[in-house]
């Protein structure tokens, strides 16, 4: 019994010198075949993360994909003769070389894949995509900032005849530390292109979400151009989307053409994503804005909620009211989640103005009245442990609700 520690722990150290020397020739096999500098850099811009490893597309055998954190394994256990012989590899590089603007290696990535591929895997819509995005980067090259790409680009009438063109672009960087792709620092160029080539008119500020302030980066960017009619000047709606660790926080701003500039006009946090989408087919897209509500229960377990923003009353703001048929469903769901949550006053508050949105005044006054001394309750406790933020947050919400039933009795 007392010997047996000391065996395991020389079986243990054999074990370790054998794990070490076959990192050591891993090592070895990996400096023998490694490309150069000049062509491995695909570094993030965190120096923190990951370098991406490919080779000069030429007969020797080399690393043909990115090396992941949880892939970093699974990666270095391949025999080296495998190592560039993989189509997902060399696919998923040049959609990596694409995202930082390297077009034209990209295109060399792709042709690669093409080489290993199976009949059923075609890559022509990648070629076809990665051509139009490096014309389209040309064009525009002399105009977007510096290091940026050209994420998105539209046509924005403005009135009057004229047309401008709205370059979205970003910079594009590596997500520290998960192994995704994403933008920094997006802004918005407008251009004039009365003639072949464009001539710039303004560019705007960095397009900040306030949660993360500025410098934070996006996994995903869009645009939605808006036209004037007379009573709306035209408008272009951003979206920002990012990545949580398990949420996706957005952000979605309105910004209106005044002058010869972007002005903001709306901004709207979400927890989750955000849509854009024209909901009563009058070609202006409204904003959807996803939530969990409840203040019951674990994170995961909220109920879903959606509030709609748009154009309306010679503004952009919120117009939920003007679309019950978003939320006869939500009806539906917060009345089953309250069978299981009944002292929920957050869940009472929402289906009192989800009934309001649709029509059902009594039954909201009753929701709404039925969560201002649940609210009461959850503020004392909230107190009581020292919670001040979240006791103000529902002060909040009881106000509100305490302002809509005075409203709807007042109504009757």
């Amino acid at each position: 019994m007392v010997r047996r520690p000391m065996i395991w722990g020389l079986v243990a150290l054999v074990l370790l010198g054998s794990a070490l020397a076959g990192c050591r020739r891993v090592q070895e096999e990996e400096a023998s075949i490694v490309p150069t500098q000049d062509e491995v850099e695909m570094a993030a811009l965190s120096g923190e993360y990951r370098q991406l490893i490919t080779e000069a597309l030429s007969d020797v055998p080399g690393p043909g994909g990115a090396i992941d954190p949880a892939d970093d394994i699974k990666f270095y256990e391949r025999p080296p003769e495998e190592w560039g012989t993989k189509f997902s590899d060399w696919a998923h590089l040049a959609n990596v070389q694409r995202h930082f603007g390297r077009y034209e290696e990209a295109l060399a990535m792709l042709e690669r894949a093409r080489e290993l591929s199976m009949p059923e895997c075609d890559v022509e819509d990648q070629v076809e995509r990665i051509s139009r995005e490096r014309q389209r980067h040309e064009r525009f090259a002399s105009h977007i900032p510096e290091e940026h790409v050209v994420v998105d680009v539209d046509e924005l009438a403005v009135g009057g005849g004229r047309t401008l063109l709205c370059a979205f672009t970003a910079l594009p960087v590596d997500w520290a530390g998960i192994g995704r792709c994403a933008y920094g620092r997006p802004t918005v160029t407008v251009l004039r292109t009365q003639r072949e080539e464009p001539d710039f008119v303004y560019r705007s500020a960095e397009l900040v979400a306030p949660r993360f302030g500025p410098g934070n980066a996006f996994i995903e960017l869009g645009q939605t151009p808006v036209p004037p009619d007379g009573r709306r000047p035209p408008a272009l709606i951003v979206a920002l989307q990012g990545l949580g660790a398990s949420w996706q926080p957005a952000h979605v701003k309105v910004l209106e053409w005044r002058g010869e500039e972007l002005v903001e006009a709306l901004g709207v946090d979400s927890s989750a994503e955000t849509g854009v989408k024209d909901l009563n087919g009058d070609g202006v897209p409204e904003i959807k804005n996803y939530f969990g509500v409840g203040l019951q229960g674990c994170h995961g377990n909220e109920s879903g909620w959606e509030d709609v923003y748009g154009w309306a009353d010679g503004r952009w703001g919120l117009v939920s009211d003007r679309f019950p048929e978003e939320f006869e469903e939500r009806v539906r769901d917060l009345r089953y989640d309250l069978k299981e949550f009944p002292k929920d006053p957050e869940r009472w508050y929402y289906l009192g103005l989800a009934l309001e949105i649709t029509g059902q005044s009594d039954e909201a006054l009753e929701a709404y009245r039925k969560s201002i001394p649940m609210f009461e309750e959850y503020i004392a406790a909230c107190e009581a442990h020292g919670w001040p933020e979240s006791a103000e947050g529902a002060r909040e919400s009881r106000d509100e609700a305490i302002r809509r039933a005075e409203a709807l009795a007042a109504a009757e």
